[in-house]
């Protein structure tokens, strides 16, 4: 949600990046308020994270064609 910047500044010190936004898209305690969309790409997060291990189900993944994966950084693992 919008309204969460420490969340969001979070997210954006992690390396991920706002795709979007839903606009007035959550009425919350009597207000609208927007929800973001935040990615990051494997390549994105391997070059913040170097040294983190393939997996190998990421690769399986990858081959089958699944949408974006969204990864935690190892050092908040």
């Amino acid at each position: 949600m919008a309204h969460n910047e420490r969340a969001i500044a979070s997210y954006l010190k992690s390396g991920f990046r706002e795709e979007g936004r839903e606009r007035d898209s959550a009425f919350i305690e009597g207000r609208w308020i927007d929800d973001l969309i935040m990615s990051v790409l494997e390549d994105e997060y391997r070059a913040l994270a170097p040294g983190w291990p393939e997996w190998p189900q990421l690769e399986r993944i990858a081959r089958e064609g699944a949408p974006a994966l969204r990864l935690p950084r190892p050092d908040r693992v």
